[in-house]
């Protein structure tokens, strides 16, 4: 019983990914998208990166693993740990 609904629930994510897939390859789920109010209330300009700068980051530089936040910043909860709060 086990093995059939691991197979069923592989199934399942499998009949998913397609139907995602074949959304996101449609001209009118792009345009859906495009369209949507969630995307339009987004103020964000994106910046450009070319393989160089990708090419720098490295994963053992605490700048690349978390953000440089002064001391002095304002703790916002003494009871929830939020870790780009971290000095």
């Amino acid at each position: 019983a086990f093995e059939r609904q691991r197979y069923s629930s592989v199934a399942a994510a499998s009949q998913s990914y397609l139907k995602v897939l074949i959304m996101s390859n449609s001209s009118s789920a792009v345009s859906q998208l495009k369209n949507s109010p969630l995307v339009g209330n987004i103020n964000y300009a994106p910046t450009v990166w070319s393989r160089a700068d990708a090419l720098k980051v490295n994963e053992n530089d605490p700048t690349t693993t978390q953000p440089l936040v002064s001391p002095d910043f304002p703790v916002m909860s003494d009871t929830v740990f939020i870790w780009d709060t971290m000095p």
